[in-house]
């Protein structure tokens, strides 16, 4: 029971640490540019944006090619089906870092995304 009530504690500290999106931001948060086995960082950029992002819905009603132009090449990490096209945001939170987070999209039969959820492996 302890453990569980510090980790509910420490991550609404870090998400007292939320930012709005920002674009340029997103894109110095890529995988490629902060992932590596000694990366734990709290103040990865991307998870930060995550709430704003999913709250104001900018994605919303575009093609998979337009969030490709938008957010850059999508990491595509293996999640079950229709949650294929997906971004890596940093490590998840809580103060054991073990898994990464993901911004996962689903989108409808027309290709538009109709649903963005973080989703962790």
């Amino acid at each position: 029971m302890g453990i569980s009530v510090f980790s509910h504690f420490y991550i609404r500290w870090e998400e007292s640490k939320d930012i709005s999106f920002d674009l340029e931001l997103w894109h110095s948060g890529s995988k490629d540019k902060l992932y590596n086995e000694e990366d734990f960082r709290i103040d990865a950029p991307r998870i930060k944006m995550y709430r704003d992002f999913i709250a104001n819905q900018p994605w919303k009603g575009k093609t998979r090619n337009d969030i490709e132009e938008w957010l850059g090449k999508p990491d595509n990490f293996t999640f079950r089906e229709g949650w294929d096209f997906n971004y890596w945001m940093g490590f998840q939170r809580g103060p054991i870092k073990m898994d990464s987070a993901w911004l996962c999209f689903r989108f409808d039969n027309e290709g538009k995304a109709i649903e963005a959820r973080m989703m962790q492996d």
